[in-house]
């Protein structure tokens, strides 16, 4: 159960950033995949690459060359063939509704839910998220930014009632209710965390911190890389 925030800063003539990302990628944690890095088909595309996929996707992938970013939430209870899509930080895609919606919040958050019906813990998210990037918006603040993001991240609080959630999933639904998952009896959880920065001048930063296969739940192996764009 992946999540993603997303602020603007665009229209704040304070804020350094013109976007911020923050991502977590939920998967079993023996599914092999490949750290973030260039793509060897294309050198100007940096991603992850879940290896056991039949075409061997990715969950997030930014190309520089054309100023985009790819990333999937899937939907589990709607079966489509063509996959949702965030077209940029205020316009947004859904196969399941087939709408194009318009986000004027300054920020948002998207799990494996509708965007009209978010789970509690992207509201309470998407709250610690703007908070974190009002407070750090200056280029002296980078570093603190960084990690304050990596807390939300890492967040094992959980954020319940979540009647959605509930009737989603009643038997494990506390397991899912935080914005950080970890099932050890299943091995499954969050792996990755990504983060985006992009200033208003047009330089990005991409930091992504994830486990190491083969993942020892009692003494996880986390690896961070860097790339600035």
């Amino acid at each position: 159960m992946c999540i993603v925030f997303i602020y603007s800063g665009y229209h704040d003539p304070e804020s350094y950033y013109s976007l911020v990302l923050a991502a977590n990628r939920d998967e079993f944690y023996d599914r092999q995949a490949q750290n973030m890095a260039p793509w060897k088909e294309d050198l100007t595309i940096f991603g992850g690459i879940d290896l056991e996929a039949e075409c061997q996707s990715t969950w997030l992938a930014y190309s520089f060359s054309e100023k985009k970013l790819g990333l999937l939430l899937n939907y589990p209870e709607i079966k489509k063939e063509s996959p949702k899509k965030i077209k940029n930080p205020l316009f947004k895609h859904t196969n399941a509704t087939h709408n194009l919606q318009t986000w004027e919040q300054t920020c948002v958050g998207f799990s494996n839910n509708l965007p009209d019906s978010p789970l509690s813990k992207v509201v309470a998210g998407r709250e610690i998220m703007q908070k974190i990037c009002e407070e750090y918006k200056s280029i002296e603040d980078k570093s603190k930014l960084i990690e304050s993001l990596l807390e939300l991240l890492k967040s094992k609080e959980r954020h319940l009632p979540d009647p959605i959630l509930q009737n989603r999933r009643p038997i494990d639904y506390k397991y899912f209710s935080s914005i950080f998952v970890c099932i050890p009896s299943a091995r499954y959880g969050t792996r990755t965390h990504t983060l985006m920065l992009v200033t208003k001048s047009g330089q990005v930063d991409l930091i992504e911190v994830t486990m190491q296969s083969p993942i020892n739940l009692s003494s996880p192996n986390w690896k961070r890389s860097n790339f600035q764009l």
